[in-house]
């Protein structure tokens, strides 16, 4: 069950009043805002670098594969230049 902020609240009040004004702050300090729930644990982290990692090399490989498809066509276009310009010559 989620922590409201009203209990939030009572659990402030209940440790001022055994720990004092200064330690119950500084522990609520500490206190995550919207309970651990909301708090990114180490492997949650290392599954999302790696999500983003598979992501990276996907974008790799499609932009790898583009510039050699855009390579192979320049090639092409080069090489029919190179022919219209030996036929026009021969003219």
């Amino acid at each position: 069950m989620a922590m409201t902020e009203a209990d939030r609240f009572k659990m402030h009040l209940g440790l001022r009043n055994m720990l004092g004004d200064e330690v119950a702050n500084s522990l609520m300090e500490h206190l995550p805002p919207s309970g651990w729930s909301d708090v990114a644990r180490v492997r949650d982290i290392e599954r999302i670098e790696a999500e983003m990692k598979d992501g990276f090399t996907g974008i790799r490989n499609t932009l790898r594969a583009t510039i050699a498809a855009m390579i192979a066509v320049s090639i092409g276009i080069v090489a029919m230049f190179v022919q219209l310009n030996q036929l026009i010559a021969g003219l």
